[in-house]
């Protein structure tokens, strides 16, 4: 049988990390499939490996005008770290996440 453990306020550490924020204002319909092939795509061409799940980091501020303003990132660890990384990428070699809610997958075989 299979069960879900559920972790409140834990700290997600990350190595070697290339992050993208989303333009979620855009109207492409494939914004998300997009975007995460074009890191990978990113990450492979520039001689490392993706190693670990998609992140996906969302958090809700308020603009100048007391508007809400959604702040998305995709973020995915490579086995190194990428140098000299172009707009709209940036690369973090450590990078720390306080306050996640994490989610623990247990897959029981019965026999």
């Amino acid at each position: 049988m299979n069960s879900i453990n559920i972790y409140e306020n834990k700290t997600l550490k990350l190595q070697n990390v290339i992050v993208r924020r989303l333009d979620l204002e855009s109207d492409d319909q494939n914004l998300f499939d997009s975007e995460i092939n074009k890191i990978s795509t990113y990450i492979q061409t520039h001689g490392a490996n993706q190693i670990g799940p998609l992140i996906q980091y969302s958090k809700v501020e308020l603009d100048e005008n007391n508007e809400p303003d959604i702040n998305m990132q995709f973020m995915l660890q490579a086995n190194n770290f990428i140098h000299n990384v172009e707009q709209p990428y940036r690369m973090e070699s450590l990078l720390r996440v306080k306050n996640c809610l994490y989610a623990d997958i247990t897959d029981r075989m019965i026999s």
